[in-house]
């Protein structure tokens, strides 16, 4: 039964479907990643309060968008050295032609997201960001529990400063 399993992991159809899912993977985090950055985080604020299930977050203690692009970050970086490993292996053991196919297809889907697609609205943020919920989701969750992000400042004291020409 282990054998059949490795026989059809190691098959290149196999290979080339994992190979476009984490593609498509990276592209969407990607476009995600630009998108937030162009957002802002208040407009981020108003996203999530209209749609409230989106993110593990609760009302009281707001996720600032900095951590959600960090837990992106992560995934791009995950994502594309899981696109390298099934680059290297569709390769079938051809060193050169793996570490070429494993720099090249990321490179190549990182820039045409960047150059075709740019940025996209907030109700297409949205839906990209539901579409990778399953993944962010524990991350975000994680990152938010031990790390909320910046705060406010504290308040400043009402104490009345003294100037110089008071205290001649």
């Amino acid at each position: 039964m282990n054998g059949h399993i490795a026989s059809w992991l190691g098959h290149p159809v196999t290979l080339l479907l994992a190979a476009v899912l984490l593609g498509v993977f990276l592209v969407i985090v990607e476009v995600l990643l630009r998108s937030l950055a162009e957002m802002g985080n208040v407009r981020f604020q108003g996203m999530l309060e209209d749609h409230q299930k989106l993110l593990p977050v609760e009302a009281e203690t707001p996720l600032h968008m900095s951590r959600l692009l960090d837990a992106l970050r992560w995934l791009e970086v995950v994502g594309a050295g899981l696109l390298w490993t099934v680059l290297f292996l569709l390769s079938g053991g051809n060193r050169g032609l793996g570490f070429a196919l494993g720099v090249l297809v990321p490179v190549g889907l990182i820039a045409a997201s960047r150059l075709l697609i740019g940025a996209v609205a907030e109700d297409a943020v949205v839906t990209l960001l539901r579409v990778v919920r399953p993944v962010v989701w524990p991350l975000v969750a994680l990152i938010a529990r031990f790390d909320p992000g910046p705060q406010e400042p504290p308040p400043e004291d009402d104490d009345e400063e003294v100037s110089e020409r008071e205290l001649r």
